[in-house]
């Protein structure tokens, strides 16, 4: 067989993974790990599932309506049914096509739309939900007191958060060439993508016993998803393992946190997101079928 850069690069990736997850259990207590996982709230997990999926939608929708502005209409059934197929394929494979570029491919190929302009969009549609990410984890940051650990920290996120619009803005015209009403209109689908992420997470934390009026702690361990959903998006991992729990791992500590709860929470959301992409199996060899019956 012939070794391509395509099998290297995911050799690399499962190298890395490997090592950072031996890396995080060398360094925390394993078994406490562990038996906050076990001891998690079954009810708490179904809840954080139902506010995850419901999430992944509103990200449907929210590509959906970035194709309609380029006069492409794709049916609610077929958008939701490439969604999760991309986010599946995100999450699973290896190496190979991700999600973003089957999204391409698929609509490129049953809409006649040029590739390039849908790459496009799925930047834009992807630099939407970061917008909101960034102003989320920045509220997240003073709220837990993290923007605290570096001096002038408050001032200096709450600078962040006065500059970060324009700074969008300014982006998405220039590089994307991004109409701002366009992407005005996104943002009450990002909004929706990510409040309803974060009450997943808010789940998971209530299922693994933390107190919901521990606004500071609750709080952080949100900040430090946020954080740890964009470093995911490095090339490094498959699927964000290994960074998740890195982040959780070395943010925890430093918001004074309890780490193996950090890492729990980690490795759960990762379970809840690895299931909730599982629905790509059943749409994935429908899209075609779902696409006609509009």
């Amino acid at each position: 067989m012939t070794i391509t850069k395509k099998h290297v690069f995911v050799i690399i990736k499962i190298i890395f993974i490997i090592c950072a997850l031996t890396f995080v259990f060398k360094k925390l207590d394993t078994e406490q790990i562990f038996e906050y996982i076990k001891s998690t709230d079954p009810k708490m997990l179904v809840f954080a599932y139902i506010s995850l999926f419901f999430g992944q939608i509103a990200s449907a929708f929210r590509m959906q309506y970035y194709f309609k502005t380029e006069n492409v209409h794709l049916n609610n059934k077929f958008s939701i049914g490439l969604y999760f197929t991309g986010m599946f394929f995100n999450t699973i494979l290896p190496g190979g096509v991700g999600g973003d570029g089957y999204k391409v491919y698929l609509i490129g190929k049953l809409t006649k739309f040029s590739k390039l302009s849908a790459l496009r969009l799925l930047i834009s549609d992807r630099a939407s939900g970061l917008f909101i990410v960034g102003i989320l984890s920045l509220i997240m940051a003073l709220i837990s007191g993290a923007s605290s650990l570096i001096p002038h920290g408050q001032t200096l996120t709450i600078v962040a958060m006065l500059l970060l619009a324009p700074l969008y803005f300014l982006s998405i015209k220039l590089i994307l060439k991004e109409k701002p009403m366009t992407a005005v209109k996104a943002i009450p689908f990002s909004l929706g993508v990510q409040i309803l992420t974060a009450i997943s997470v808010l789940f998971i934390l209530l299922g693994v016993g933390e107190d919901i009026n521990n606004i500071s702690a609750i709080s952080g361990y949100i900040f430090l998803f946020l954080i740890s959903s964009v470093l995911s998006i490095v090339p490094i991992s498959i699927g964000g393992a290994g960074v998740r729990e890195l982040a959780f791992m070395y943010g925890a500590k430093l918001m004074g946190l309890n780490p193996e709860l950090g890492v729990a929470i980690a490795i759960i959301i990762f379970t809840v997101y690895l299931t909730c992409s599982l629905s790509g199996l059943f749409f994935w060899h429908k899209l075609n079928k779902l696409y006609e019956n509009k």
